[in-house]
């Protein structure tokens, strides 16, 4: 809990220092990055941009271009995306397109959910989890640079896994209700939510604006 709620807040930090004037950053002798599809420097062997993505010309993606301005060349994926998440070596891009700070175990087919586990807290599609691997076995040091992102799949898949459980004649949608709920019980008593989730089929008003 604490790690996610100072993951969202460091994302928000970032964000509003992204807004500020053109001063030159300091060089930074390694720069580490962890987060989402924003994030991303080719975990699936392309990047996440509606410009060039493919290997051998990608448009950078904003955390390539913070690197290159701290004095690192180019960024690579410490994952392998289409290997089943294997770790590379020398690599410090540990951002994952798709990740979230509180993943949900879904996968969804045509807008439905199937229940076929996509991602968990121990897998790299959980940022938390990035975080944990980039630490493991390293020390940083002072002037070392460390960009994160995240919150904005989690957003998706609290309003996805809420909409999906009030659909009429959604045979998930028990299933994903029960997603919503656990999502909630990251940042709210749980005895809240269960009160909400059981009065659902009544009213989903108060389910509704606990997210």
């Amino acid at each position: 809990m604490a790690w996610r709620l100072t993951l969202i807040g460091f994302a928000a930090a970032l964000a509003l220092a992204g807004c500020g004037g053109g001063d030159p950053i300091e060089a930074a002798p390694q720069v580490y990055v962890a987060g989402d599809s924003l994030n991303d420097v080719g975990v699936f062997g392309a990047r996440f941009t509606v410009q060039s993505a493919t290997p051998a010309t990608p448009y950078k993606v904003w955390t390539e271009h913070v690197a290159n301005a701290a004095g690192i060349a180019s960024l690579c994926a410490a994952y392998n995306g289409v290997a089943s998440f294997a770790p590379v070596a020398s690599c410090t891009g540990y951002a994952v397109g798709g990740a979230q700070i509180n993943p949900v175990s879904l996968q969804r087919t045509s807008g439905l959910v199937s229940g076929v586990t996509i991602g968990s807290d121990a897998s790299p599609v959980s940022i938390v989890q990035q975080m944990k691997d980039m630490a493991k076995g390293r020390t940083f040091g002072s002037k070392d640079l460390v960009m994160v992102d995240g919150g904005g799949n989690d957003a998706n898949a609290l309003a996805t896994s809420l909409l999906e459980g009030l659909t009429p004649g959604n045979p998930f949608a028990a299933q994903a209700i029960g997603a919503y709920s656990t999502i909630l019980k990251d940042l709210l008593p749980a005895a809240t939510v269960d009160a909400a989730v059981a009065g659902a089929g009544v009213d989903p008003t108060p389910l509704i604006q606990l997210g």
